[in-house]
């Protein structure tokens, strides 16, 4: 049986102890029924996890962590993995961010395209959302035992996402759309030695043909997901999980 993992604030480790929140004791007490100087592992959310014992559990008091040791890399991928993905009218951006923080996505940011069919002035109806989602990243971090929690960043224009990419030589960039007559791109010879991607997907009806023109421009490489057409929440979790198969991260 895998040890039971717990999500605590950076705030929450003080010294050699750590305070779980009270959900988190909770769980640990009602659910899991653990006792005292059972072994457990608490992440802070921000890539840095600790083993350690139970020192001190009750009802009334704190549930306190005695820390023996950090772990480094805790259940992070290698590489540093952005999607960025087009928003659609009734996209279900939460199940993208749910099922691709499992797979090991670092960063979420949602694009508003030439084809995505809603404005800009949806960004302020997006960011209440923002709180809903980030729960919803911390809850699939556990889940896959993770140590770090993603950002989902605020709705952004596409234009305005490539302009702010950065020319990095650990880079690679991957637009997933098929080009009339491009080169088979050899994805795991692209990827090697990458500590950043970037994966770059469209709404339901796609890019135009200038933004994928302007992303090639931008050193994307495309890639093709083959004739059959996915809706964008199916095709962030499956572009995802072939980046990280490629990366080495699902062997």
């Amino acid at each position: 049986m895998a040890t039971p993992l717990f999500f605590a604030p950076p705030e929450a480790v003080q010294g050699e102890s750590i305070i779980l929140p009270k959900t988190e004791a909770h769980h640990a007490r009602t659910v899991l029924r653990l006792k005292k100087n059972s072994q457990v592992i608490v992440v802070d959310g921000l890539g840095k996890a600790f083993r350690g014992t139970i020192a001190i559990m009750s009802s009334r008091k704190d549930t306190i962590v005695e820390i023996q040791n950090e772990i480094r890399g805790f259940g992070e991928p290698f590489a540093k993995v952005t999607l960025a993905a087009g928003l659609s009218e009734g996209f279900k951006f939460d199940e993208v961010v749910q099922k691709c923080t499992e797979l090991g996505i670092k960063n979420f940011v949602p694009l508003v395209t030439e084809k995505s069919k809603i404005k800009m002035t949806a960004a302020a109806k997006f960011d209440n959302k923002l709180k809903r989602l980030k729960r919803v990243a911390l809850g699939a971090m556990k889940q896959s035992r993770r140590s770090f929690c993603p950002q989902i960043l605020p709705i952004m224009k596409y234009s305005d996402f490539l302009n702010a990419e950065p020319k990095d030589e650990n880079s690679c960039k991957i637009i997933f759309h098929p080009v009339k007559q491009q080169r088979k791109t050899d994805p795991v010879k692209l990827l090697k030695n990458c500590k950043n991607v970037t994966i770059l997907i469209g709404p339901e009806s796609g890019f135009s043909d200038s933004e994928v023109e302007t992303a090639l421009e931008k050193e994307f490489s495309a890639i093709s997901l083959g004739e059959r057409i996915l809706r964008t929440e199916n095709a962030g979790p499956v572009t995802c999980a072939l980046v990280m198969y490629w990366l080495g991260e699902l062997s």
